[in-house]
């Protein structure tokens, strides 16, 4: 079996990286003895996890499809805290501590930081970067 790590650093909206990380990860799935242990979404690629997306870019609502794949492969989509943040992307945790009613970090993923992308890494047999 080979396990992956798709680490996505490509912004929804100046490239085609998020999408074909999205489109490479579906089709990873549905072959045998392939495994994902962890999306990763850092830099740029953080603004994939933001809730105030509404438009589809190229004809899909990437953030709401890496929320469906999440909920039916049962993957973690986690993004790094410090890029969020860059990014103003914020948790509700966070938004209250800062005086906001609301964050708009999507609810299908989570702030972790970067060790969390290292130690999958190691347990991983490729990393894959978009």
């Amino acid at each position: 079996m080979l396990i992956y790590t798709i680490l996505i650093t490509s912004s929804l909206f100046h490239s085609e990286g998020s999408k074909s990380a999205f489109l490479f990860s579906n089709a990873l799935m549905k072959k045998k003895n392939h495994f994902i242990n962890n999306i990763f979404f850092y830099s740029h690629g953080a603004l994939n996890g933001t809730n105030m997306m509404s438009s589809k870019i190229n004809g899909i609502n990437l953030v709401h499809e890496w929320y469906k794949f999440s909920k039916k492969f049962l993957i973690t989509l986690n993004i790094c805290s410090n890029s969020a943040q860059e990014r103003g992307i914020i948790s509700d945790e966070i938004a209250k501590e800062l005086g906001f009613i609301n964050g708009n970090l999507h609810s299908g993923f989570q702030l972790v930081g970067l060790g969390k992308l290292i130690k999958t890494m190691l347990k991983s047999d490729r990393l894959l970067q978009f």
